[in-house]
C-alpha cells in the first residue's frame, strides 16, 4: 500500500509508514525488522523521535492485535445484523 508522501503532512507521513510497515509484516508475512529497516529508509525526513514514534506504534498495534480483532470482529457483526434487518 503504497502512500504518495510527498503529499502528506509530516504527521501524517509517520502514520503512513505504519501503515506500509504493518502491510509488509501481516499480508507480506515479512519479520518485523525486515519490514521496518526496509521502508524507514523511504522516509528520509524521518529523525529519531519519528522512527521512534513509528516502531511504538508498531509495537503496540501488534500486541494488541487479538483485541484489535475482536472488537472489529464485533463491530461487523452488529453493521451485518443492523443490514440485514432493512
Amino acid at each position: 500500500m503504497k502512500i504518495d508522501t510527498l503529499k502528506l503532512s509530516h504527521d501524517l507521513q509517520t502514520r503512513a509508514a505504519v501503515l506500509d510497515i504493518i502491510e509488509h509484516i501481516l499480508i507480506r508475512n515479512q519479520n518485523f525488522d525486515v519490514a521496518f529497516d526496509g521502508e524507514i529508509k523511504r522516509y528520509k525526513d524521518f529523525d529519531g523521535r519519528d522512527r521512534a514514534f513509528v516502531r511504538d506504534m508498531l509495537m503496540r498495534i501488534l500486541r494488541r492485535l487479538g483485541q484489535i480483532d475482536f472488537v472489529l470482529s464485533k463491530l461487523l457483526i452488529n453493521i451485518d445484523f443492523l443490514v440485514s434487518r432493512n
